[in-house]
């Protein structure tokens, strides 16, 4: 038992770190005694201990006594141990004025953060509290997204180009030659561009396009796997393509048949696109794609669709936990379906369920935006439902797991730990799904009013 408390160490124990470690054998402050219980009494001051308290004792001296010269034998010293708590962002500490109608910001493994103006053509880097560039394309821009080594990449629409920037430098551009749509980049840094009007997928090595490819109809942004397999959800026909390397390996179609769509009615149809299918992909490469029409998840392995799992009405965008679970909230329902080895469990949360985030202990946190709380999911069950603004948004999951909520509705954000309300923060206006560093600085984009509120 002691040895497994033990750890070995170059240098002798000081007096003050076997003092640290103390409360760790007596279990901190002293507990009181069980019902029942009594503490056999010590021999008054001075009155000589006797020969049969002796013997109980002399076991216990002699095995404190063995322990004690092994560890000094081996090198092994007793340690306290420490245990680390979320300690949640809940001070707004800096105020950043940027473009008004920006993206999600994306944070880069150094924390530096990015922010595009969707209309402006504006590019705002941060770093802690400090805007350490900007740059204006004077252009329509996409959201940014990070390649492995840090450098960001986006979409110029007019220009008709793909930029990277890291730090305060661009570090190239590349003519694609076609209007791009999103922008995604593979774990090898390959980029990935979507061209909607044209229905293809640029392929983007080093700084050349070295594959256009054809795909569905008005295709949206791509979704990555961890292998490089690249799925991109087309609006127009309701389909998936999936391209390994510059290839299209297959186009599955999601829920409906091809041919129903050719009959489906004008309102339907809108529907169809609106709602496109949302995409997502889990650690073992499944993807996972939605079809608001016929209220079913498709399951996509090796460019064919393996299953058809039933959810609720008007599926959104789903998200996947560390063990592959998938939750698929159903906004018109009220619902989540939890999806896990192909097998779904509907459960019953908030009135117009958004996009879950998911802490890395697995934790579902779904904003109820139609009433104003969060409900807490452990596996399958609604372990805690949690008050909010008037209408949560998405929210975002620091490394240490506190949740950030926010709420365009009355520009706070709500700080979540387990279970528990830790603070009602008020922000800027409009806020929008936060971006959280690796430090836990969180970053909240205040589209209102042209801010960013830095939570520390």
């Amino acid at each position: 038992m002691a040895l497994a408390l033990a750890r070995r160490t170059t240098s002798s124990a000081t007096p003050e770190s076997w003092k640290a470690a103390e409360p760790a054998f007596r279990g901190g402050e002293a507990q009181p005694e069980a019902p029942g219980e009594t503490t056999p009494e010590s021999p008054p001051v001075g009155e000589p201990t006797s020969p049969s308290r002796r013997l109980k004792k002399r076991p216990l001296l002699i095995v404190a006594l063995v322990i004690a010269i092994v560890l000094a034998a081996t090198g092994y010293q007793l340690v306290p141990r420490l245990i680390a708590v979320p300690h949640p962002a809940t001070q707004v500490v800096a105020t950043i004025p940027v473009d008004s109608l920006f993206t999600t910001p994306v944070v880069t493994p150094d924390g530096t953060v990015y922010l595009t103006g969707r209309l402006s053509g504006e590019v705002t880097v941060i770093k802690g509290t400090q805007i350490i560039s900007s740059f204006n394309f004077g252009d329509m821009l996409t959201t940014p997204v990070a390649a492995p080594d840090g450098t960001i990449y986006l979409a110029r629409t007019l220009d008709k180009s793909v930029i990277g920037i890291s730090g305060a430098h661009v570090t190239n551009k590349i003519a694609v030659g076609m209007t791009p749509q999103e922008v995604a980049v593979a774990p090898d840094g390959t980029i990935y561009v979507t061209h909607s009007s044209e229905a293809t997928v640029s392929v983007i090595n080093g700084t050349k396009v070295t594959a256009t490819i054809p795909v569905g109809n008005e295709p949206q942004a791509p979704v990555v796997a961890a292998d490089g397999t690249v799925y991109v959800p087309n609006a127009g026909d309701g389909t998936v393509s999936v391209i390994k390397g510059t290839q299209v390996a297959g186009t599955v179609t999601i829920g409906t048949d091809p041919h129903d769509l050719e009959k489906s009615s004008a309102i339907e149809d809108l529907i169809n696109k609106i709602f496109a299918p949302d995409l997502v992909v889990t650690p073992d490469g499944t993807a996972y794609a939605t079809s608001a029409r016929d209220r079913t998840v498709s399951v996509i392995d090796e460019a064919r669709v393996t299953g058809t799992i039933p959810v609720g009405n008007r599926p959104t965008t789903p998200a996947v936990a560390p063990n592959g679970a998938v939750y698929v909230p159903n906004w018109d329902d009220g619902t989540v379906t939890a999806i896990n080895d192909n097998k779904a469990t509907t459960i019953p949360v908030g009135k117009s369920p958004a996009t879950p985030a998911i802490a890395p202990n697995g934790t579902v946190y779904v904003p109820n935006s139609g009433e104003g709380t969060v409900s807490v999911i452990k596996r399958t069950k609604v372990i805690a439902t949690i008050p909010t603004g008037t209408k949560p948004g998405v929210p975002a999951v620091a490394p240490d797991g506190t949740v950030y909520v926010p709420d365009e509705s009355d520009g706070t954000i709500t700080v979540i730990s387990g279970t528990k309300l830790v603070a009602t923060i008020p922000v800027g206006a409009l806020p929008y799904t936060p971006a959280v560093a690796p430090d836990g600085t969180v970053y909240v984009p205040d589209i209102g009013d042209g801010t960013v509120s830095v939570l520390r």
